[in-house]
């Protein structure tokens, strides 16, 4: 990781006043070395998990951009640390973390607002409902699922899934490098769809969705970890995020190839 947003879920836990522009400090309990939600973190990365605590504080906010390598210098720690106390936290549902999409000249990449939308705050809702429900049993049944197939399994990706995207996610940030993280996950998801036509539907509808391109009025944007995500593919296809303003009596799976060329 370099750069990404982290929103900490139970914000209300840590802020003292939510009527208050600012504060100087921030609610934390003092049994932080005993935590059970924190067990298995060492000292350090607690400490570094306080670092994240103290910048929401100073932005009077849930969600802050964090520079990774700059958390690792400050806490005194391994960038891979900072990353394993990411993804721990994410999976104990105490953090959600997104990559920052590329960005020219200081601005996002096709990141304009626009009031013709108007399902964005609809949808950015659901957005957040969904990480909220989401059981971290499903985490650990990706883990099984990976653990438990031998490499020569015929699920296996022919094509890997972040070629799928990179070919198709349009104008949204493509997958430079894969971590473990995202190597078990993606081949969790082709297992459950190992269909080449499949994905490649998938990723152009969210390509061709203005609320996953970041058009919405906070710009998020869909990034490959979030098609990663077991329910995403699928409520991608049941036309969850599809813009409102779709050609009438229209063939949508047309509709994509007279937009994006048709999937060789």
């Amino acid at each position: 990781m370099a750069t990404v947003h982290v929103t900490i879920r139970n914000w209300d836990k840590f802020n003292p006043k939510r009527d208050q522009n600012s504060y100087t400090w921030l609610r934390l309990s003092n049994d932080i070395l005993t935590d059970p939600d924190l067990f298995g973190l060492t000292a350090a990365q607690k400490f570094a998990w306080v670092g994240i605590l103290c910048l929401a504080s100073k932005k009077n906010t849930a969600t802050v951009e964090l520079d990774t390598e700059w958390l690792a210098a400050t806490t005194q720690i391994k960038p891979e640390q900072v990353d394993t106390l990411l993804f721990f936290l994410e999976k104990k549902r105490i953090v959600s973390v997104d990559e920052v999409p590329a960005t020219i000249g200081g601005r996002a990449l096709s990141r304009t607002s626009t009031s013709t939308t108007p399902t964005n705050e609809t949808y950015e809702r659901d957005e957040r409902d969904e990480r909220d429900e989401r059981d971290v049993r499903t985490n650990e049944r990706d883990v099984t699922l990976s653990n438990s197939a031998s490499e020569s399994d015929p699920r296996d990706a022919k094509v890997p899934l972040e070629k799928i995207w990179n070919e198709n996610c349009g104008t949204l940030a493509t997958v430079r490098t894969l971590s473990s993280s995202r190597k078990r996950h993606a081949t969790a998801r082709w297992r459950e769809n190992p269909d080449e036509a499949y994905w490649i539907a998938v990723v152009q509808r969210i390509a061709a969705s203005k609320f996953c391109r970041g058009e919405g009025t906070t710009g998020w944007r869909a990034t490959f970890d979030w098609l990663l995500k077991p329910d995403t593919h699928a409520r991608v296809l049941e036309g969850k995020y599809d813009d409102r303003e779709k050609p009438a009596n229209d063939d949508w799976a047309k509709h994509l190839i007279e937009t994006h060329g048709k999937a060789s």
